[in-house]
């Protein structure tokens, strides 16, 4: 999840050698998951290059958090209706959803559109 924005996106199906490279899956899964929302490659690709060096810290934000909980929750309520109903958890499916689910917090209310707007201003 994206501090700033709350654009967030499960990656699903995970191996152990994927930790290995887990800095340029993560920029690659980003870059997915953006170009499927819509957003435009020159953006992404001007985000992506700000984010040269990926680095991870925990979180002791109270609200990032709990919306990390959240959409876990909705994540999983999904992915579980989707094998239930086709036999596939439909990664990309919830991955779109997820993005349209509402974040009180935002001034757009969608970490989609919030996403949209800042990089339309990078």
């Amino acid at each position: 999840m994206n501090n700033e924005t709350r654009y967030n996106f499960v990656i699903f199906g995970l191996v152990k050698a994927d930790c290995k490279r887990f800095g340029e899956l993560i920029k690659k899964q980003i870059s997915d998951n953006l170009l499927a929302d819509g957003l435009k490659e020159a953006w992404i690709d001007k985000y992506l290059q700000y984010s040269e060096n990926v680095s991870y810290t925990p979180t002791s934000d109270r609200s990032i958090l709990s919306q990390i909980n959240e959409m876990i929750v909705v994540a999983k309520y999904e992915m579980e209706g989707n094998i239930v109903e086709t036999g596939d958890p439909e990664i990309n499916q919830v991955n779109r959803m997820l993005n349209r689910y509402v974040f009180l917090k935002l001034p757009k209310l969608y970490s989609g559109e919030t996403m949209y707007d800042a990089l339309q201003n990078i």
